[in-house]
């Protein structure tokens, strides 16, 4: 046996405690040292355990700059945790300069979105990660955007270009892949409806009621319907040329994350016509912003009347003995006609009453009624229209090969 040492040197440390273990090839008794701290002319010392989380974090890190193995792969989580952004900052400027000529990687997660700069960073070294609709995560990094190298990579992060924050913008709702049993396979849907709706209570009742039994109705199992729910700041747009900037927005994100098929899935975009009465011009403008996979649905005056629709025989025995007082829209009370209509017709108040969505139950009578008044965009000003089952009929009339 070789009793000969060479010498050794060792940094041990647990949650409060610092030490080095140190031995010479002439000496073989250990030496043991600890840390003590000066704080500017204090004159007292301070133990290890009696200094910041941030301090003792920092010698979490330091073996990363000074390790002298140069094919190392470092992992952690929340690298960040109880820094200054400023000094998460200079530790990695830090690391690109010790071991820019080595094989040092470091792999970590964090939520300090100041750090998230194009001048630490290559494009393929900061990847996001974001939950999805079936609170599956992925992954994927910020070279599939394109960015430029000018671009405040973290303000647009923030805004929720790339996804992976912690609240999106907006929250869709989906019944795809929904299973009865963990033994039912998942599949990828053939083709995708997204909805985006100008109000925020009655089209969402109907909507994710719609999506909730799309089987039901006889929408192919292929299809997935998904119903975007304005959030936040984005809650409240109503005005139908921002309604239209807000959609085209979600489809190019959708479509950066992969998740929306540029030639396959459609955005459809469901707005009142009664603000274009008195209130808005240039209707024409704003309906040629169409396009083949982004669809108007449109009802004039309101939702309501497509609503309405999907009563047994309500042409005849509402809307059209009153067609001239739904044109007027003129307000009866605090409410206008079509929402006084249906709310005689159901008991319920569809601004407030979520089960005005089971009328989705019957679209096939919508849609054959719908077909006798106006669908089309000429004259919807004058007429009552509705276009809304007309768009549900074609996504039920899709076939598609098994």
């Amino acid at each position: 046996t070789n009793n000969n040492i060479n010498g050794f040197r060792l940094s041990m440390r647990s949650k409060n405690e610092f030490f080095n273990i140190a031995m010479d090839s002439e000496d073989n008794e250990p030496i043991i040292t600890t840390l003590s701290f000066k704080h500017g002319k204090s004159l007292c010392d301070f133990d290890f355990d009696e200094e910041s989380d941030g301090t003792r974090r920092i010698f979490d890190l330091l073996d990363i700059l000074l390790t002298e193995n140069k094919n190392s792969v470092y992992i952690i989580d929340e690298m960040e945790r109880s820094l200054h952004p400023s000094l998460t900052k200079h530790f990695i400027e830090l690391l690109n300069e010790y071991h820019s000529k080595s094989n040092i990687q470091l792999i970590f997660t964090t939520h300090e979105s100041t750090i998230m700069t194009q001048e630490l960073f290559r494009r393929d070294q900061i990847w996001f990660v974001s939950r999805d609709e079936l609170n599956n995560s992925n992954i994927y990094p910020l070279d599939r955007f394109n960015e430029r190298y000018d671009k405040k990579i973290s303000k647009a992060y923030l805004e929720g270009r790339y996804g992976g924050i912690g609240m999106a913008p907006v929250r869709s709702y989906t019944n795809w892949n929904s299973r009865h049993t963990d033994n039912e396979e998942q599949r990828e849907p053939y083709r995708k409806y997204f909805f985006i709706c100008e109000g925020a209570n009655t089209e969402s009742f109907y909507f994710k009621k719609l999506i909730s039994i799309k089987k039901e109705i006889g929408i192919h199992s292929l299809i997935d319907l998904v119903f975007i729910e304005k959030t936040e700041e984005d809650k409240d747009i109503s005005y139908p040329q921002k309604l239209v900037n807000f959609a085209k927005n979600e489809r190019d994100k959708l479509i950066e994350l992969g998740k929306f098929e540029k030639n396959r899935d459609f955005m459809i975009i469901t707005f009142d016509l009664d603000i274009f009465k008195n209130k808005v011009k240039n209707l024409d403008e704003l309906l040629i912003q169409q396009d083949e996979h982004l669809v108007f649905g449109i009802a004039y005056p309101s939702f309501e009347l497509f609503l309405l629709l999907h009563i047994d025989n309500s042409l005849n025995d509402i809307i059209l003995p009153n067609k001239s007082i739904i044109i007027a829209n003129e307000k009866i009370g605090s409410q206008r006609p079509c929402q006084v209509f249906l709310r005689e017709a159901t008991g319920k108040n569809s601004k407030t009453n979520d089960t005005i969505g089971d009328l989705a139950y019957h679209i096939d009578t919508a849609i054959y009624q719908e077909k006798l008044i106006n669908q089309q965009t000429c004259k919807c000003l004058e007429e009552v229209t509705s276009n809304i089952a007309l768009i549900i009929e074609k996504i039920k009339n899709e076939k598609f090969p098994f």
